[in-house]
Formats: structure tokens, C-alpha cells, sequence
């Protein structure tokens, strides 16, 4: 299973192909991170987990809020996701987040979720 980080157009994707061990997309997640802050960049992530089969409990969810928040305030999120699980997942996380102080948004389409951060991109930067 993979997950990489990359910064397309000034938004950072983070992309999970099958169940990514959290230890492991966390610390990818972090140094993704790093390279926004570093790069100046605007706070706005894009989640592709549309190859996604993780399953995660509410406590790791409400802890990668939090991972978040503590090292980019104020983020936008975007999530998009495959199927209605998921998108259930997907909700529970952005309300977790939305406590935080962060932006989020869950998609079914690609370029509805791209569209989004590129507008936060913009007002953002």
C-alpha cells in the first residue's frame, strides 16, 4: 500500500492507494506539511482517497485533526472519496477538524475538489 505528498499548483495532495499504515501516512503527512510552510504556500490540501481501503477509528481521526491543526493552522481540506462509506468517514474527519479552526469539504469528483482549493489557493496566498 502507498501515500505520497506533493505540491501540484501551490495545493498539497496527499494521495493513499489501499490501507496505509497511520504511523506511516502520518509521517509522510508531516513532511508534506514541512514543504508547504517551507515552500510559502497556501494552507490548502487536497486528500486523494479514492484507491483508499483504510478504515480508521474515531480516535485516529480526531488525532490527524489535531496532527493538522498543531502544524498548519487554518488549513483548508479537501477530501475525495469513493463510495458512501468513505464519504461517512470522510465527514466525521472534517468534523473533527472544523473544531479545530480547519476548512473542509468532502467530493466524489476529482475536479470539483481541485476547483475548490485552487479558489482557497488564491483568497489564501
Amino acid at each position: 500500500m502507498t501515500v505520497s505528498f506533493s505540491l501540484n499548483d501551490g495545493v498539497g495532495v496527499f494521495t493513499t492507494v489501499g490501507d496505509v499504515d497511520y504511523e506511516e501516512g502520518l509521517r509522510v503527512l508531516e513532511e508534506g506539511l514541512q514543504d508547504i510552510r517551507i515552500s510559502g504556500s497556501p494552507p490548502v490540501l487536497l486528500f486523494d482517497l479514492t484507491q483508499s481501503t483504510e478504515n480508521r477509528s474515531r480516535e485516529e481521526l480526531q488525532m490527524m485533526a489535531v496532527f493538522i491543526h498543531e502544524r498548519l493552522p487554518r488549513a483548508k481540506l479537501a477530501m475525495v472519496v469513493h463510495g458512501d462509506l468513505y464519504y461517512g468517514i470522510s465527514r466525521m474527519f472534517g468534523s473533527f477538524a472544523e473544531s479545530y479552526d480547519l476548512e473542509t469539504c468532502v467530493f466524489r469528483e476529482m475536479d470539483e475538489a481541485v476547483a475548490w482549493c485552487l479558489a482557497r489557493a488564491r483568497v489564501t496566498h
